[in-house]
């Protein structure tokens, strides 16, 4: 930033308007170096929209606008000065960054025009407005001219030596019919990790994923007969997530946060886990925090943290596949009738329910047996298998968010029917809007 000595004021002075410019100069670069003696990397949106609707027309087009700019100006954008700002993408262009931009501070020069060009380098524009004195009451309103920043957004490219800038997306395409395709990955530079909906997404998804996997660790600890990962790994882990569950919930809650904090957060924990995970026991090398590319850092950080957080599904989980039969049956074919003596049988259940709803409705309305047998279980009404809920997921399976999980009873006369049949039959009585159902069968731990 340049340079700006502070003004001499004296009695008898004779005043200019450079007088009071410069005064400006001087308070405004007070403010931006305060600002990040307090704060590294102290700019960005605060808020920001794009209109779908213009996107289907080839423009980017902004409905709300705010934030600090890296030279340290301001901006809030009213409707006047958002009707202004408008992008068309020409045919052609792929891979494109749009920014909104603003010249950059020049030393000397004339830094407002009252209708600035396209290509114009000055700051401000000027604008004429009605302005009340607020210390008489009845004062008639003067017309003042003000300064509005002069802002525009355009290809990164066509502005990168002349102003400074945000990037607002990036045009992966325009399509034929002149629709504008945006990188959905994107993550546009926020002052506050909330503003952001993408980085809220990755959040809100880790710390459920912590939460789950903790509650499925803490459920499963001491319980015998369970294969997989050992005792000790699991309660290891459990003390990871329990302390980082606090912290993450914590940051969660500090919507002003800074980028870079929950950056560093996230960080810590994807380092702790890989122990877990990784076969050198060792953490990735990940991107150092770039507050431009948001999405090149925080991505494989997020998709680390998910793959450590969820229980990969390992050689002792045998996936049944289910498949539509006649009369609402489902058949899951067994590939080895040994599992029936020693596995655990599995459903995870998901539908467009009350959770509580599900697992009370689910096991009153299944029918599950032998798939020779299903046709008299479900046209005489006769009792099939039992199923129980299981109060989390099982440790041995992926972790998918929405599942109720219910595991199938041995002790009924029809197991032993099992060890002959093809596979199980699966009949699912009532109304279960948006079902999905996943099988597996559970190896006992060697």
């Amino acid at each position: 930033m340049i340079n700006q000595p502070k003004v001499v004021w004296s009695e008898g002075m004779f005043l200019q308007p450079q007088h009071f410019q410069q005064h400006e100069r001087y308070i405004q670069a007070q403010l931006v170096q305060a600002l990040r003696a307090l704060q590294v990397d102290a700019w960005g949106f605060t808020a920001l929209k794009i209109d779908k609707g213009q996107l289907a027309l080839g423009s980017i087009v902004l409905t709300e606008c705010a934030g600090v700019l890296p030279d340290g100006s301001f901006f809030v954008l009213g409707d006047d000065e958002l009707a202004l700002l408008r992008y068309t993408v020409m045919e052609g262009e792929r891979d494109q960054p749009v920014v909104l931009a603003l010249a950059l501070q020049r030393g000397h020069g004339v830094d407002t025009e009252t209708a600035p060009s396209a290509d114009s380098l000055v700051r401000y524009r000027v604008v004429e407005a009605c302005v009340p004195d607020s210390n008489v009451q009845g004062s008639e309103a003067a017309t003042l001219q003000l300064g509005q920043l002069n802002l525009k957004l355009a290809r990164e490219q066509d502005v990168v030596v002349s102003h400074v800038f945000l990037t607002v997306a990036r045009v992966l395409e325009r399509s034929p019919g002149g629709q504008v395709l945006l990188d959905e990955e994107f993550i546009a530079p926020v002052m506050a990790w909330r503003r952001s909906p993408k980085l809220a997404e990755f959040v809100d998804d880790i710390i459920g994923r912590v939460r789950q996997r903790a509650f499925t660790l803490a459920a499963n600890l001491g319980v015998q007969g369970l294969g997989g990962v050992s005792e000790v790994q699991d309660f290891l882990m459990l003390q990871t997530l329990n302390r980082a569950q606090p912290l993450l919930v914590q940051l969660a809650s500090r919507e002003g946060l800074h980028p870079e904090q929950l950056y560093r957060s996230l960080v810590t924990l994807a380092g702790d886990l890989a122990i877990f995970v990784e076969e050198n026991k060792r953490p990735k090398q990940y991107p150092i925090y770039r507050h431009d590319q948001l999405a090149d850092c925080f991505t494989p950080v997020i998709q680390d943290l998910r793959h450590a957080l969820s229980a990969e599904a390992g050689s002792d989980v045998v996936p049944l596949a289910l498949s539509d039969r006649e009369l609402g049956v489902r058949f899951a074919s067994v590939p080895d009738s040994q599992l029936y003596r020693s596995a655990r049988f599995v459903l995870a259940v998901r539908a467009q329910l009350p959770d509580d709803e599900l697992r009370k409705r689910f096991p009153h309305n299944l029918k599950i047996g032998p798939i020779e047998c299903m046709r008299d279980l479900v046209d005489l009404q006769l009792p099939g298998l039992k199923v129980h809920v299981l109060p989390a997921a099982p440790r041995e399976l992926p972790y998918y968010a929405g599942f109720s999980y219910f595991e199938l009873e041995s002790e009924h006369p029809l197991w032993a029917g099992l060890s002959s049949s093809a596979g199980f039959g699966l009949h699912l009585a009532g109304d279960f809007p948006g079902l999905q159902l996943a099988f597996w069968a559970i190896k006992a731990g060697q």
